[in-house]
């Protein structure tokens, strides 16, 4: 992937790369956050691009951007684009793709997506034009809508910072969705609309043709201040949530592993307990025995078969047996999107034969089941749903302005059941994809979950962002990656990656229980958890070396490129 280019054009400032453009400002307003497009699969995967033959020109009205693309599968080019961007200096954007089709395929989707920040934009009005000429009034929701917004759609005008600003689409019907739902920070207008059957097939031969028009109507922008990122400290004390890890069923622990792992303290020890597999006694104990040599309390994620009857009963036996210490469970129902009422009404019963414990309720995907798919509530003790930023897209750009994303979806839920959020798993990449066609792709294979940045600092900046998005949120626990492994904190030979010292950093609670609301001028750059008794944890997401002022100290950090530090300080 190139670097991102910034441009500059008029009132207007973008940057572009490898065929796209992100975060369009008006001034200091950042009006759209991308504009792009994609060809996903009958299973909603993204098919990989390719950009050749690229030329930027500057010209006395603008900037002129053209180029071609290729989306390839199994080593074959499945649709040749070719692709022109304009962008005048009077504040205007035209982004137009014609595609070619070479191989039959079936998709999902194949077209443009346009992102729009929520910075801005929740709660603002925007007036939707439609392809019978009409037009109809509307507002961008502020907690998640488990619906579609804005359907059928041939224009938009919306609102940022008392300032209009308008997109025409051609060459398709769109419609705009809330991709807070998937753990994505932005709504995206999108095509085709979901009214129509999917997937549905592209023939050898078959053209795609769209163009996107943005303009804005207020030529004078909102002033750009080009002082130094700032990061200033709010009045509100927030806690800290529970955090925990998930266990690694098929990780040997050595000795330097439970030693390191026991540093860190963790709220709880995730095991995953599925009694529909006959195997599922001896799983369960080999994990039971490396989570009591972490001496942390256990969190079980009990998945349920139809009839869980006689294998419930041998759970809460093995339970009392092993005198296991339990603090949470979590019924899952399997194979369903979020746990059933049958399973629901366990809870009584279970309560009774395990103390003490909590039990919650809720799904191992996104927030988008609790949104859509609404549970009866009355014997839990909270709820609890997944988190993975790269739902959509998974260059490193994306994934950082997801660490947003879980806030929403803890408010939403808190709003939804009022009762306590706890989110678990937190993943850096997903292990299911349940909105597959294909029944065989729902479990995702190992080497497509792997993503080689978990072992890098960039995980670790992720995981700073995700934990403040929690703690804003007031999330009542979490529960990250898993213990060892290439999915965890932990490589199998005991060598921490560099997350792992996020965790024992924030395990510290005397000093990182508590924090102050924050906020940093420029979020996706540099951010901050200002801790209550002083220290704040300041992190830098860019390959550039970042001056920060620490406000009401006055006090300025140069930040080292893609690095957290530890600020200390007397309040």
């Amino acid at each position: 992937m190139n670097k991102a280019m910034k441009l500059t054009c008029g009132p207007l400032t973008l940057f572009y790369q490898d065929g796209f453009v992100r975060y369009i400002q008006h001034g200091s307003d950042e009006v759209l956050r991308m504009i792009y497009f994609a060809l996903r699969d009958e299973n909603w995967v993204t098919v990989d691009l390719s950009i050749v033959n690229e030329t930027i020109e500057e010209h006395q009205d603008g900037f002129a951007i053209r180029c071609e693309a290729l989306n390839r599968r199994d080593g074959k080019v499945l649709i040749t684009w070719q692709i022109s961007i304009q962008v005048k200096r009077n504040g205007s954007l035209v982004f137009s793709i014609n595609g070619n089709v070479l191989e039959d395929f079936k998709k999902n989707r194949a077209g443009f997506c346009v992102l729009h920040p929520l910075k801005g934009v929740i709660g603002e009005p925007v007036v939707l034009s439609h392809p019978d000429g009409t037009k109809s009034e509307h507002a961008f929701p502020t907690l998640i809508v488990p619906a579609t917004p804005f359907k059928e759609v041939t224009g938009m005008r919306w609102r940022i910072n008392a300032k209009w600003y308008n997109l025409k689409f051609e060459g398709d019907i769109f419609e705009t969705e809330d991709q807070r739902n998937w753990g994505d920070a932005s709504f995206k207008t999108f095509c085709t609309p979901q009214r129509l059957p999917f997937p549905a097939p592209l023939r050898k031969g078959d053209q795609i043709s769209q163009r996107i028009e943005f303009h804005c109507e207020n030529s004078e922008p909102s002033p750009v201040i080009d002082n130094m990122i700032t990061i200033s400290k709010g009045s509100s004390i927030l806690r800290l949530p529970e955090i925990g890890i998930g266990s690694s069923p098929s990780e040997e622990f050595t000795e330097k592993i439970f030693g390191l792992l026991k540093d860190i303290k963790f709220d709880h020890y995730r095991i995953d307990v599925d009694l529909s597999n006959p195997e599922w006694p001896d799983i369960f104990s080999s994990d039971v025995l490396a989570g009591q040599r972490l001496e942390s309390p256990f969190e079980i994620a009990l998945h349920l078969p139809s009839d869980p009857r006689d294998e419930t009963d041998k759970f809460i036996n093995l339970l009392r047996r092993e005198r296991i210490p339990v603090r949470k469970v979590t019924l899952l129902s399997k194979n369903e999107l979020t746990t059933k009422d049958l399973h629901i009404l366990f809870i009584p019963l279970l309560r009774e034969m395990i103390p003490g414990a909590e039990f919650g309720i809720g799904t191992d995907f996104n927030f988008t089941e609790l949104n859509r798919y609404r549970m009866n509530k009355s014997d839990a003790d909270y709820v609890t749903f997944a988190v993975d930023p790269q739902e959509h897209a998974t260059d490193d750009l994306t994934v950082i302005e997801n660490a947003e994303a879980p806030y929403w979806g803890v408010a939403s839920a808190f709003d939804l059941y009022e009762l306590p959020v706890h989110v678990s798993p937190v993943l850096l990449k997903r292990k299911y994809n349940p909105y597959a066609t294909d029944p065989a792709a729902f479990i995702i294979p190992e080497e497509e979950r792997f993503d080689a940045r978990q072992q890098k600092q960039f995980c670790a900046l992720w995981t700073l962002g995700s934990v403040k998005s929690l703690v804003n949120a007031k999330a009542a626990g979490a529960t990250y990656f898993q213990a060892v492994g290439v999915h965890g904190i932990l490589s199998a030979e005991g060598e921490p990656y560099p997350v792992y010292d996020v965790f024992k950093l924030l395990s510290d609670k005397r000093r990182f229980g508590y924090f102050y609301a924050t906020t940093s001028t420029a979020p996706l750059h540099v951010d901050a958890l200002w801790a209550e008794d002083g220290p704040v944890i300041v992190w830098n997401y860019t390959d550039q070396t970042q001056e920060v002022l620490i406000e009401p100290l006055k006090k300025t950090v140069i930040l080292s490129p893609h690095a957290f530090e530890v600020i200390e300080f007397t309040t």
